[in-house]
C-alpha cells in the first residue's frame, strides 16, 4: 500500500511525459547526507552527547549498586528497622532518579536525544530539499525520485546522468 500513492503519481507524471519531453531525475538522499560534511559534524555532536548522557547514567546506576551492596552488608549486622527503611528509601529514590534522568534523555519523541537531533537535523534536511530543487531547476528536471527510500522499481543503470546525487552533494558543499 505504501507504494500504490508513489506508483500512481508516478503514472499520472508518465502520462504528462507523453505531451512533452519530461525528464526525471534519481537521488539518494542517504547517500548525500552521508556525504555532507555538516550533516557528519552534526552526527558527532550528537554522537557525543549522547555519549556524555549514557556515562551519567552509568555512574548513577554504579551508585545504585554500590549503595544496595552496602546495604546488603549492613543488613546482615543488626540495623535498626528505623535505618534499614531510610537506606531503602534512599534506594528508591535513586532508583527513581535514574528512570527520571533516563526517560529525560532517551525518551521516543521528547527525549534530550530526540529534540537534538531534531534541532540539529531540521536545518540540513531543509538545505538538503533546497539543493535538490536548485539542482533539478538547473537541469531542467520535472520530477526527482529518491532512490533511498526505495520509491524507484527500476532505473537503468546506464542513465548515470539522471542521477543527481553528486550535484547535489557538490552544491552543498559549494563545488562548482
Amino acid at each position: 500500500m505504501k507504494f500504490l500513492l508513489p506508483l500512481l503519481a508516478l503514472l499520472g507524471f508518465a502520462q504528462a511525459a507523453l505531451a512533452k519531453d519530461f525528464k526525471i531525475g534519481v537521488v539518494d538522499s542517504r547517500l548525500i547526507m552521508m556525504e555532507y560534511n555538516e550533516y557528519r559534524d552534526n552526527m558527532r555532536i550528537l554522537s557525543s552527547e549522547k555519549e556524555d548522557w549514557e556515562r551519567e547514567l552509568s555512574n548513577l546506576e554504579q551508585e545504585l549498586q554500590a549503595e544496595a551492596a552496602d546495604y546488603e552488608r549492613l543488613k546482615n549486622s543488626g540495623l535498626t528497622e528505623v535505618r534499614a527503611q531510610e537506606i531503602r528509601d534512599r534506594l528508591q529514590g535513586m532508583q527513581a532518579n535514574l528512570e527520571d534522568k533516563a526517560r529525560e534523555y532517551f525518551a521516543e519523541g521528547s527525549g534530550k536525544l530526540f529534540q537534538r537531533e531534531k534541532e540539529l537535523m531540521e536545518p540540513l534536511t531543509i538545505k538538503i530539499n533546497t539543493a535538490i530543487q536548485e539542482v533539478a531547476e538547473e537541469y531542467s528536471y520535472d520530477l526527482i525520485l529518491d532512490n533511498s527510500e526505495q520509491i524507484v522499481v527500476y532505473a537503468n543503470e546506464n542513465t548515470v546522468d539522471h542521477n543527481l546525487t553528486e550535484k547535489v552533494i557538490n552544491k552543498l558543499e559549494g563545488v562548482k
